[in-house]
């Protein structure tokens, strides 16, 4: 037997339109042969899809009738045949279509499976805060606590008020990590806004400290605070 006369008879065993000699060959190989079993439960399952696609459709109550009336031998009056004319008659039906259904699918090219859904859109990665408390160094800069937030998906970092640096100076923002080394994120512009460079952003995280110190316009030369610093505070996750 062909490969493809071994995948016919799987399907048409599938469909449960064996009989005879076919079925006892074909439930010998589905107990012995492991592929073929495979190949019946791939075409159950190939038939599953399709059959899923139509409703289910009741006959029309004059059928029967119609089936006996159509048999010859006067079947109408002998109930004993009528009967089992009636399952001859179904059953063969039942065959024609369902091997018609196998051929049609054999010939056509297999079905392309569905598209995957798509993916949810991953979410926006919360944002930092840190409450800035300001130091003995502050002087007049700062007299109150200060509010930071810092945007991770833009990568911006606003404070909630101005520091109020004397004229001729800025604010510098700076990280002090577990090293305890002082980095500096930039100089804070209008709005009392920085936006942080890319580089610079992963250095952002819940537990560093933020830090504000006192510099020169354009920032500190030397690339550590040269100013008092004027305000610290510890960011955390919202």
């Amino acid at each position: 037997m062909t490969p493809e006369e071994r995948s016919v008879l799987a399907g048409e065993f599938a469909l449960g339109v064996l009989d005879g000699p076919e079925r006892a060959q074909a439930l010998r190989l589905l107990v012995a042969d492991p592929g073929f079993a495979r190949e019946v439960e791939r075409w159950r399952e190939h038939f599953a899809v399709w059959f899923a696609e139509f409703g289910e459709v009741e006959p029309d109550p004059g059928l029967e009738e119609r089936i006996l009336g159509a048999l010859p031998g006067g079947a109408a009056n002998d109930d004993a045949g009528r009967a089992v004319r009636l399952w001859r008659a179904v059953a063969g039906g039942a065959s024609l279509a369902a091997a018609g259904l196998l051929a049609a699918l054999l010939l056509q090219p297999e079905r392309a499976a569905p598209p995957a859904p798509p993916r949810p859109a991953p979410a926006a990665p919360a944002p930092l805060v840190a409450a800035l408390d300001p130091t003995p160094d502050a002087g007049g800069t700062l007299d109150a606590p200060l509010a930071a937030v810092f945007d991770r998906a833009t990568g911006t970092l606003t404070l909630a008020s101005a520091v109020d640096v004397p004229a001729g100076r800025a604010a510098e923002l700076w990280t002090i990590a577990g090293d305890g080394v002082p980095r500096s994120l930039g100089v804070l512009g209008t709005g009392n806004r920085l936006t942080v460079r890319p580089e610079a952003r992963g250095r952002l995280a819940a537990g560093v400290v933020l830090a504000v110190s006192v510099e020169p316009p354009g920032g500190s030369p030397t690339g550590s605070p040269t100013g008092p610093v004027v305000a610290t505070g510890a960011l955390s996750a919202v």
